[in-house]
Parts: C-alpha cells; structure tokens; sequence
C-alpha cells in the first residue's frame, strides 16, 4: 500500500480498535510517500527488494529491507519506507513492486502536478465499462458514486460496478468504520465510430466498440479499410485522418446519411 504518514496498523487494545491506515493513493509532485508491505510468517533474514517505477516505465529508486536474524516470527508483520517525490514529477500511474522469495506484488499510485489525479476513459453507446475498488479487504463495504451522488441499488454496493453512463465516477470504501473516496473516473460517451486497423468494413473487430457502422454513426477511417463485393455499407458521414483510405471492390457501396 501507499500512505501519506506512517501508518498504525496494530491500534491500542480497546473494545473497539480500528486500525489507521493512512492510506494514499493520489500524490503530487514533492510530495513525500510512504511505502508499506503486509505480511506473515516472514522468516528470520529474509530480503525484500521494493521498486519503484515511473509512468515511462525507468525505474526511480529501489532499495531493501532484510528480516533481522534474531526477530521471531509473527502472524500478522509489516514494514514502511518512505522518500519524497521528485519535483516536478513524472505524472500519471506509478508502480509499486515488492519481491520476495520469487514472488512479486505490486500496486499502482497517481502522481499529477497540483491538483487530485483524473484519468478518463470511453463508453460505446449500449456497453458498459467494468470499474473495479482497489485496496478493500474483506470486511470492506462500498458504494459507487456518479457526479457526486450515491449510485442507488445493490450492484452499486459491489467491489465491482458496471457503468453503462457518461459521468464522473468514484467508489467510497469504509473498513473499520474508516472511509476513503477513491480518484475521480471521468467517462464520456463515443460520439463516432473509428477505425482500429487495416481490415474489411464489415469486420467489426475493425472498428471501436466492435460493431459494424450503421446509418446514424459519424465515421473517422484511421487505416486502410475496404468495402467488400457487393456489400453496401452506411454512415452518417465519413471523415478520413492521414493515413486512413476506402478501397471499394467491384459492387461494393457506401451509403451516408441517416
């Protein structure tokens, strides 16, 4: 995980003890980051190398921590190192990888220059898009959020959520009566179809959202696509990028307009 301070996972004995992860997901640039790894039953001098790698995929910094020989073993361990940021920052998706006898895991943080992290993404009208809360635990709830209001219905209360909407998206996560709201996930509806790659007009793997065009769809031909024999194809209009080019075989048509 990654956290903004140092974190307190193991809380004072009480009725009700709750533990203070300080977890951070969103950082910008300087800003310094604490880097923490979970575990059990780790062994009297075992290595653990953690990584740290930019968006551009070099790596930033590495380092290691070693188990004392003389600690015992526990069933519930963990261990934080921290550093700032540098500024500026490289900005978007960091990866945090810790490895240990042959195995790696990792987890992923946002970095943007002054301001929360936002990224984006499409929808095809008709489809969906799978947003996933990351971080849970077991015992943790959620509710997914659009444009600031709670999302209504069981499935909204999923780790999981299927958006079928433009909007802008984000999930609340409590655990132990502590709760997080994720970066924002802003999605926009596709107002055309494009093209993908070189291919036949009627392939749909040739166009995004994995469809054919129909009568009412703008059309944007990035690539070399042709028009099969006597196949009469349609559009609302047809608007070609550099690169993009229609080749009609004998019969073959292309209808625009609605």
């Amino acid at each position: 995980m990654t956290h903004h301070a140092e974190p307190t996972p193991y809380p004072a004995c009480s009725a009700n003890p709750v533990d203070v992860t300080n977890e951070k997901r969103s950082f910008v640039s300087g800003e310094t980051v604490y880097y923490g790894m979970y575990g059990r039953d780790w062994q009297p001098g075992q290595v653990f190398s953690f990584t740290i790698t930019q968006p551009n995929g070099v790596v930033w910094a590495n380092f290691s921590y070693t188990r004392p020989a003389n600690f015992q073993q526990f069933a519930s361990v963990y261990y934080y190192n921290f550093a700032p940021l540098p500024n500026p920052a490289q900005t978007g998706i960091w990866r945090f990888k810790v490895s240990t006898l042959g195995s790696t895991f990792e987890t992923v943080f946002n970095v943007s220059t002054t301001a929360p992290y936002t990224s984006t993404t499409s929808l095809c009208a008709g489809g969906n898009t799978e947003l996933v809360a990351m971080n849970g635990g077991q015992n943790a709830t959620y509710q997914w959020q659009r444009n600031g209001v709670n999302i209504p219905g069981l499935g909204a209360t999923n780790e999981r959520y299927a958006a079928t909407q433009a909007g802008t998206y984000r999930v609340a996560t409590t655990m132990n009566a502590i709760s997080n709201t994720s970066d924002a996930l802003i999605i926009s509806t596709i107002s055309s179809l494009y093209t993908l790659k070189n291919g036949s007009w009627s392939d749909p793997a040739v166009w995004s959202c994995n469809r054919v065009p129909v009568s009412t769809d703008p059309v944007t031909v990035n690539h070399a696509v042709t028009v099969p024999a006597d196949y009469l194809g349609n559009a609302q209009w047809v608007n070609f990028s550099v690169g993009g080019s229609l080749l009609y075989n004998a019969g073959g048509r292309l209808r625009l307009g609605p």
